[in-house]
């Protein structure tokens, strides 16, 4: 394990670059803005591998809040950047309402 070895239970500060190759599928999608749970991420990126459709993985508002995520980088590609969901359950709703600001710059409301 050398250098990258790291207690049980210590998590990284950014789920979605953990590992070079952990979540490679998702990190290609609009759905890596979404905030998923670290079981969701690994079955959404597992779908996306065997080119399954993820969506069976998401809840209805998650598919809801992707069509906008999608709609924000349709009208800037830079739209979200930097904004990943985090590794820790308890930062989601605090990435949530920073994701919703966010997107509140760009989708026209009641989309």
């Amino acid at each position: 394990m050398g250098e990258r070895a790291q207690p049980i239970g210590e998590a990284s500060a950014d789920i979605a670059n953990t590992d070079a190759h952990q979540f490679r599928h998702l990190r290609a999608t609009p759905m890596i803005h979404l905030p998923l749970t670290e079981a969701q991420a690994n079955k959404v990126n597992a779908a996306l591998q065997q080119n399954q459709n993820p969506s069976m993985w998401l809840s209805p508002l998650q598919r809801a809040l992707l069509t906008k995520i999608e709609s924000a980088l349709t009208a800037n590609a830079d739209a979200l950047d930097g904004l990943i969901f985090p590794s820790d359950p308890a930062a989601l709703r605090g990435y949530a309402d920073r994701l919703d600001a966010k997107l509140a710059e760009f989708v026209a409301p009641g989309q």
